[in-house]
């Protein structure tokens, strides 16, 4: 049975798109969203300045009032705001000053997410993560691609952000299926291909 996902509701529909105050001034780009352990997004990271070149900020998701139908966001924000607002980092070791914000040790970006693969239960990759729907700030989806050429054509899949782990390997980021899942995948993947 298809599923149907809008864009805006994804994270790649809001990844790389404008930031814009209630006056519909641009004022940054969203970055990255970082989700808890349970798959609920718990910050929006921007990036100030048209090219989203500039620093570095991480908010609330709650912070966000609306996405709109082409993926841009509108937050109470102004460039001011992002300019006295912590710089935000990645390195969860950082001992400096306590201006930096950073990432939840229990925390995953969505960004790194994305650049992953989905694995059976005996951690082979079956499928790429394309992307990952959300519903009313949790993550709801994982939107996988498998059987392509070189990158390319395949067939997708929607499966529930709840049937897979993520793994750390390093710096990469993967979504693992319990044996039980495996098999009804590979199941759904024999059936597309009749």
């Amino acid at each position: 049975m298809p599923v149907i996902i809008y864009a805006r509701t994804t994270a790649t529909g809001i990844i790389g798109h404008h930031v814009y105050n209630e006056k519909h001034e641009s004022i940054a780009k969203v970055s990255d969203i970082i989700l808890d352990k349970n798959g609920k997004a718990s910050m929006v990271v921007v990036s100030e300045g048209l090219l989203g070149m500039g620093k570095t900020s991480a908010f609330d998701y709650s912070a966000i009032t609306r996405v709109e139908d082409d993926g841009d966001v509108i937050m109470p924000l102004s460039e001011d705001s992002i300019k006295n607002a912590a710089s935000f980092s990645y390195n969860t070791s950082y001992k400096g000053d306590d201006t930096m914000r950073m990432i939840p040790k229990n925390g995953y970006s969505v960004d790194q997410l994305l650049k992953g693969r989905l694995l059976n239960h005996k951690k082979e990759p079956v499928a790429d993560i394309e992307n990952i729907a959300f519903k009313g700030g949790q993550a709801s989806r994982i939107i996988v691609g498998f059987d392509k050429t070189l990158g390319f054509g395949g067939d997708r899949a929607a499966l529930s952000y709840s049937d897979a782990t993520i793994i750390r390997h390093g710096s990469a980021l993967d979504f693992q299926l319990n044996a039980d899942k495996s098999a009804q995948f590979e199941i759904y993947k024999e059936g597309v291909k009749n």
